[in-house]
């Protein structure tokens, strides 16, 4: 599946507004960069990261009330699933917290964090 069949998915069932696809499409742009140099996501995969790992990611929006509270992803790594959730998420008081132990897994997605403004922390 391409990515422009991936994004109507993702606007026409879940839900993602035209701004959250310009920041997946930033996301995965410094995500496939990153990747030459840290390997974040295997390779194979990276041809087929809209499916592969946003749109397994996103697929989660149905099963999250975004009105109160907060997410933990643990073992973030590349951002799958918390960076993909905390761009759909438009609610300021609600949180997605992201573990990651590696410190160049968590620079990058602290950069990620910034870069997109989205409502997320990075934790060690």
């Amino acid at each position: 599946m391409q990515e422009q069949e991936v994004i109507k998915i993702l606007k026409n069932n879940l839900n993602f507004s035209d701004s959250s696809i310009n920041k997946l499409k930033l996301f995965v742009e410094s995500l496939i960069n990153a990747n030459q140099k840290h390997n974040f996501i295997s390779k194979s995969t990276e041809s087929d990261v809209w499916q592969r790992h946003i749109l397994d990611s996103a697929q989660l929006v149905k099963f999250i009330d975004f009105k109160t509270g907060s997410v933990a992803d643990f073992g973030s790594g590349a951002g799958f699933p918390g960076i993909v959730l905390a761009i759909f998420n438009t609610n300021k008081s609600y949180k997605v917290d992201l573990y990651e132990k590696s410190p160049v897994k968590r620079i990058f997605l602290q950069e990620l964090v910034k870069k997109l403004d989205i409502n997320a922390n990075v934790f060690s």
